[in-house]
Protein backbone atom coordinates (compact mmCIF):
# COMPACT_ATOMS: atom_id res chain seq x y z
CA UNK A 1 0.00 0.00 0.00
CA UNK A 2 1.18 3.52 -0.76
CA UNK A 3 2.54 5.34 2.28
CA UNK A 4 1.53 8.98 2.12
CA UNK A 5 1.18 11.69 4.72
CA UNK A 6 -2.44 12.38 5.64
CA UNK A 7 -3.65 15.65 4.18
CA UNK A 8 -6.86 17.58 3.93
CA UNK A 9 -5.73 19.17 0.65
CA UNK A 10 -6.00 16.90 -2.37
CA UNK A 11 -5.40 17.58 -6.05
CA UNK A 12 -7.18 15.09 -8.33
CA UNK A 13 -6.72 12.60 -5.51
CA UNK A 14 -2.94 13.06 -5.30
CA UNK A 15 -1.58 13.85 -1.85
CA UNK A 16 0.45 17.02 -1.31
CA UNK A 17 3.78 15.16 -1.45
CA UNK A 18 2.87 13.66 -4.82
CA UNK A 19 1.79 17.05 -6.17
CA UNK A 20 5.07 18.54 -4.95
CA UNK A 21 7.04 15.74 -6.64
CA UNK A 22 5.07 16.11 -9.88
CA UNK A 23 5.75 19.87 -9.90
CA UNK A 24 9.51 19.38 -9.71
CA UNK A 25 11.64 20.25 -12.69
CA UNK A 26 13.49 17.46 -14.46
CA UNK A 27 17.03 17.23 -13.10
CA UNK A 28 19.47 17.86 -15.97
CA UNK A 29 21.57 14.85 -14.93
CA UNK A 30 18.73 12.61 -16.15
CA UNK A 31 18.61 14.17 -19.63
CA UNK A 32 20.51 12.26 -22.29
CA UNK A 33 21.16 13.22 -25.90
CA UNK A 34 21.11 11.21 -29.09
CA UNK A 35 21.39 12.11 -32.76
CA UNK A 36 18.36 11.98 -34.99
CA UNK A 37 18.55 10.99 -38.66
CA UNK A 38 19.63 14.52 -39.58
CA UNK A 39 22.54 14.48 -37.13
CA UNK A 40 20.82 16.90 -34.73
CA UNK A 41 21.30 16.18 -31.01
CA UNK A 42 17.98 15.73 -29.26
CA UNK A 43 17.35 15.41 -25.52
CA UNK A 44 15.44 12.49 -23.97
CA UNK A 45 15.02 10.64 -20.69
CA UNK A 46 15.70 6.94 -20.40
CA UNK A 47 12.80 4.57 -19.88
CA UNK A 48 14.32 3.17 -16.69
CA UNK A 49 14.43 6.68 -15.22
CA UNK A 50 10.74 7.25 -16.06
CA UNK A 51 9.80 3.93 -14.42
CA UNK A 52 11.86 4.70 -11.29
CA UNK A 53 10.20 8.13 -11.01
CA UNK A 54 6.72 6.64 -11.43
CA UNK A 55 7.50 4.09 -8.69
CA UNK A 56 8.84 6.85 -6.43
CA UNK A 57 5.99 9.32 -6.95
CA UNK A 58 2.97 7.05 -7.40
CA UNK A 59 4.23 4.13 -5.31
CA UNK A 60 5.36 0.68 -6.33
CA UNK A 61 2.27 -1.26 -7.34
CA UNK A 62 0.10 1.87 -7.50
CA UNK A 63 0.48 2.42 -11.24
CA UNK A 64 0.42 0.22 -14.30
CA UNK A 65 1.39 0.34 -17.96
CA UNK A 66 -0.82 -1.37 -20.53
CA UNK A 67 0.08 -1.86 -24.15
CA UNK A 68 -3.18 -1.10 -25.95
CA UNK A 69 -1.96 -1.37 -29.56
CA UNK A 70 1.22 -2.34 -31.40
CA UNK A 71 1.13 -1.87 -35.16
CA UNK A 72 3.82 -2.73 -37.69
CA UNK A 73 4.02 0.32 -39.96
CA UNK A 74 7.04 -0.53 -42.11
CA UNK A 75 9.03 -3.62 -42.99
CA UNK A 76 11.77 -3.69 -45.58
CA UNK A 77 15.33 -4.61 -46.37
CA UNK A 78 18.38 -2.60 -47.24
CA UNK A 79 21.44 -4.00 -48.98
CA UNK A 80 24.51 -2.94 -47.01
CA UNK A 81 27.08 -4.47 -49.34
CA UNK A 82 27.77 -7.07 -46.67
CA UNK A 83 24.30 -8.56 -46.72
CA UNK A 84 20.70 -7.58 -46.09
CA UNK A 85 19.64 -5.35 -43.22
CA UNK A 86 16.08 -5.73 -41.95
CA UNK A 87 14.42 -2.38 -41.25
CA UNK A 88 11.12 -2.24 -39.35
CA UNK A 89 8.99 0.38 -37.63
CA UNK A 90 6.16 0.07 -35.11
CA UNK A 91 3.66 2.44 -33.57
CA UNK A 92 2.47 1.68 -30.02
CA UNK A 93 -0.35 3.01 -27.88
CA UNK A 94 0.20 2.69 -24.14
CA UNK A 95 -2.12 3.48 -21.28
CA UNK A 96 -0.85 4.53 -17.84
CA UNK A 97 -3.24 3.85 -14.95
CA UNK A 98 -2.47 5.47 -11.60
CA UNK A 99 -4.22 4.58 -8.34
CA UNK A 100 -4.32 7.65 -6.11
CA UNK A 101 -5.16 7.73 -2.40
CA UNK A 102 -8.36 9.79 -2.42
CA UNK A 103 -9.58 9.68 -6.02
CA UNK A 104 -12.94 8.20 -6.94
CA UNK A 105 -11.42 6.67 -10.07
CA UNK A 106 -7.96 5.81 -11.31
CA UNK A 107 -6.20 8.47 -13.35
CA UNK A 108 -5.63 7.25 -16.90
CA UNK A 109 -3.29 8.77 -19.48
CA UNK A 110 -2.39 7.54 -22.96
CA UNK A 111 0.61 8.00 -25.20
CA UNK A 112 1.53 7.09 -28.75
CA UNK A 113 5.13 6.23 -29.61
CA UNK A 114 7.26 4.97 -32.45
CA UNK A 115 10.11 2.50 -32.63
CA UNK A 116 12.55 1.54 -35.37
CA UNK A 117 14.72 -1.55 -35.57
CA UNK A 118 17.65 -2.41 -37.83
CA UNK A 119 19.46 -5.74 -37.82
CA UNK A 120 20.73 -8.48 -40.11
CA UNK A 121 18.46 -10.72 -37.98
CA UNK A 122 14.81 -9.85 -38.80
CA UNK A 123 13.58 -11.09 -35.41
CA UNK A 124 15.99 -8.80 -33.57
CA UNK A 125 14.91 -5.84 -35.71
CA UNK A 126 11.26 -6.50 -34.82
CA UNK A 127 12.09 -6.96 -31.13
CA UNK A 128 14.08 -3.72 -30.92
CA UNK A 129 11.44 -1.71 -32.77
CA UNK A 130 8.52 -3.06 -30.72
CA UNK A 131 10.30 -2.42 -27.40
CA UNK A 132 11.29 1.09 -28.45
CA UNK A 133 7.74 1.91 -29.56
CA UNK A 134 6.24 0.70 -26.27
CA UNK A 135 8.80 2.60 -24.17
CA UNK A 136 8.35 5.75 -26.26
CA UNK A 137 4.58 5.58 -25.79
CA UNK A 138 4.94 4.99 -22.05
CA UNK A 139 7.19 8.02 -21.63
CA UNK A 140 4.85 10.18 -23.71
CA UNK A 141 1.93 9.16 -21.48
CA UNK A 142 3.93 9.77 -18.30
CA UNK A 143 5.13 13.18 -19.45
CA UNK A 144 1.53 14.43 -19.22
CA UNK A 145 2.11 14.36 -15.45
CA UNK A 146 4.75 17.10 -15.71
CA UNK A 147 8.33 18.18 -16.17
CA UNK A 148 9.68 15.49 -13.84
CA UNK A 149 8.80 13.04 -16.66
CA UNK A 150 10.28 15.20 -19.42
CA UNK A 151 7.32 17.39 -20.37
CA UNK A 152 9.68 20.28 -21.17
CA UNK A 153 11.70 18.26 -23.69
CA UNK A 154 11.01 18.69 -27.42
CA UNK A 155 8.32 16.28 -28.67
CA UNK A 156 10.44 15.13 -31.60
CA UNK A 157 13.15 13.94 -29.23
CA UNK A 158 14.15 10.32 -28.89
CA UNK A 159 12.15 8.90 -26.00
CA UNK A 160 13.38 5.32 -26.09
CA UNK A 161 15.86 3.88 -23.70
Amino acid sequence: MLNVKPSTHRFDGFCEDQVEDLNQELNAKHVKEDQNGDGKLLPYIEGQHAIREANRIFGFGQWDRRLEELTLTYEGERDTGNGKLSCVSYIAKVQIIVQVPEAKESIVREGIGAGHGFSCNPGKAHEAAAKEAEMDAMKRALMTFGDVFGLGLPLDSKRAG
